[in-house]
């Protein structure tokens, strides 16, 4: 999803340097995986056309885990959402 970078940030002042980590997006990253998670739905609904297949996971709402994968993917693209969880986790463990 991303690529994580050493950089350095001024501190107030001016005269001295913070090292930090940046995270960036890969390029293009939402709409490839808007395209994984539509080829996923798609395999959803031709496992739904040959149900002999998976018999035995018709238990699983299949259509169910695709959307809440999709969910929990879309939430990584948030970068703002680690970056707090992060901060909770520091604070947790000062």
């Amino acid at each position: 999803i991303g690529q994580v970078y050493e950089g350095y940030v001024l501190k107030k002042g001016g005269d001295e340097k913070q090292k930090v980590a940046v995270k960036v997006l890969h390029p293009n990253i939402t709409t490839d995986i808007d395209a994984d998670l539509d080829l996923m739905r798609f395999g959803v609904k031709i496992a739904k056309l040959v149900p002999s297949l998976f018999e035995s996971v018709k238990w699983l709402n299949m259509e169910g885990v695709v959307e809440e994968f999709a969910g929990l993917l879309k939430t990584q693209l948030d970068l703002r959402h680690e970056a707090r969880n992060l901060q909770i986790f520091n604070e947790n463990f000062q």
